[in-house]
């Protein structure tokens, strides 16, 4: 067991049992959940580790302050706040969770859209208001749907995976992956996409090419009506677009785990005008960024975190 001559910062709230795993390691940690901006660029000094979620903005400001950071470690998958290039440039490793929760993703894409497809959220608020509309809350089924899927990486392959029990045709796209097609799934152009799916599920990471890439245009691209799944970032879809989509028939409804912009306490007055269009939809469902955040995708993070922290400080003492 190593003496303890590393320091970790860490951002963002972690479980105390993951906290004395990296301290039995003989890691110094100072556990900072809610640190400011400005209280980080202090604290990240003779600092060689640094583990965070989404909590901070790291470019290369912050990493001007870091002059001995070594390793940092995302407990999660996104790196839209994070400035890849300059921590590659500074010689600093960094490791994302990926696949951690990958099947937490893919069974509540599933559960969202049979929610969505059957209308349970709304019947159930109807019943517990002591209304009986059976009619009005007469669904769709998923059987014999085709569902297409943007992004065919690990939560959009697990969900393609989790539909293998339904009777459904799965199309896949994916611009920096090929060669995919096999089981149930079959790799496609957007084109074939736009043109056959009755579903449209997104699976991609936020950056300059896909931040909006559900605009008006792409949901005028759909042969047929569609139901939107957004289980990766909010800023992917046009929340405006979205809703006059909507309103022409072109989608027929939607699940978003994510929203475009999800800093309720700061919204202007014209994002509340947005979202309180959007809140008053009964084809909208809305979940508050859970699609990976479960029990076991936090142990699957913590394990893969550790692992991955192993094998850099083994490097370090080589």
């Amino acid at each position: 067991m190593l003496k303890k001559q590393f320091k970790a910062l860490l951002i963002d709230s972690f479980e105390q049992e993951f906290i004395e795993a990296i301290e039995s390691r003989g890691i110094a940690v100072n556990y900072r959940p809610g640190i400011t901006r400005e209280a980080a660029f202090s604290e990240i000094k003779e600092t060689q580790i640094l583990i965070l979620n989404s909590g901070l903005h790291i470019n290369k400001e912050f990493l001007n302050h870091a002059t001995e950071l070594k390793w940092i470690g995302r407990a999660g998958v996104g790196v839209d706040h994070i400035d890849m290039q300059a921590v590659l440039s500074s010689g600093i490793q960094i490791m994302v969770t990926e696949g951690a929760n990958r099947d937490a993703v893919g069974e509540m894409t599933l559960g969202l859209l049979i929610a969505l497809l059957r209308n349970i959220p709304k019947s159930n608020q109807e019943v517990k208001a002591w209304q009986w509309k059976r009619e009005e809350n007469r669904g769709e089924e998923l059987t014999n749907k085709t569902v297409g899927i943007i992004g065919f990486g690990n939560t959009g392959s697990a969900f393609a995976k989790k539909l293998r029990g339904f009777e459904v045709k799965v199309l896949a796209y994916d611009k920096y992956k090929k060669g995919f097609s096999k089981d149930n799934v079959q790799e496609v152009p957007l084109e074939v996409l736009f043109a056959e799916a009755d579903i449209c599920s997104f699976h991609i990471p936020l950056n300059s090419e896909t931040r909006h890439l559900g605009d008006a245009s792409f949901f005028e691209k759909f042969t047929k009506p569609v139901w939107i799944l957004n289980l990766s970032r909010g800023e992917i879809i046009d929340t405006k677009a979205l809703l006059s989509a909507v309103d022409k028939g072109k989608v027929r409804g939607a699940a978003l785990d994510v929203l475009e912009n999800e800093r309720f306490a700061q919204l202007s007055p014209d994002w509340k005008e947005i979202y309180s269009d959007l809140f008053s939809r009964n084809n909208i469902l809305l979940s508050p960024h859970i699609g990976g955040w479960t029990f076991t995708s936090r142990q699957n993070i913590y394990n893969d975190l550790l692992h991955h922290l192993d094998e850099a400080m083994e490097t370090w003492q080589q």
